[in-house]
């Protein structure tokens, strides 16, 4: 449950960071934002998961974050 918390606030600050309208981000950007959201609702729905699963999924996602802010 606690994992379930965790990612729903990811997702959420994610969502904050897209809807912001100070943010002019390009297509590309919003693609990468949504993919980040993507991949984080999976993570939440599955019931077991390893901590190498994890470690992937939530780098992926730094990446992508990065790149978009970077």
């Amino acid at each position: 449950m606690d994992r379930h918390r965790r990612v729903d606030s990811c997702i959420s600050i994610l969502k904050e960071m897209w809807g912001n309208k100070t943010n002019e981000l390009g297509s590309g950007q919003q693609e990468l934002y949504s993919d980040c959201i993507r991949q984080l609702k999976k993570l939440a729905k599955q019931p077991r998961i390893t901590n190498e699963e994890l470690y992937r999924v939530v780098s992926e996602v730094a990446e992508k974050v990065f790149k978009i802010i970077g």
